[in-house]
């Protein structure tokens, strides 16, 4: 059960990572032809914000728990990223 965990927290950091990182260096329009609608709808300070959120929380949901410094900081990086998903989607 532990390496699921892992296994599926390293999977989330990897996915937000990646769409933070987009998110952060892209333009707005190479977000919209790689099919990230939600450029299209949000202005961009606040697309930029959501993206250092994304860097953050993937940070934050391996890091506590892998130091074992705060690991309060982990399921509270999970509750944010489902805030994110239901908000976009």
């Amino acid at each position: 059960m532990n390496l699921a965990l892992w296994v599926g927290r390293a999977l989330v950091a990897v996915v937000f990572l990646y769409s933070g990182a987009l998110k952060v260096s892209q333009s707005r329009e190479k977000l919209l032809a790689m099919g990230q609608t939600g450029a299209a709808v949000f202005p961009l300070p606040v697309l930029r914000s959501v993206a250092f959120c994304e860097l953050l929380g993937a940070v934050g949901i391996i890091l506590p728990w892998l130091t074992n410094m705060a690991p309060v900081l982990t399921p509270l990086a999970a509750a944010g990223f489902a805030v994110v998903i239901s908000r976009t989607t």
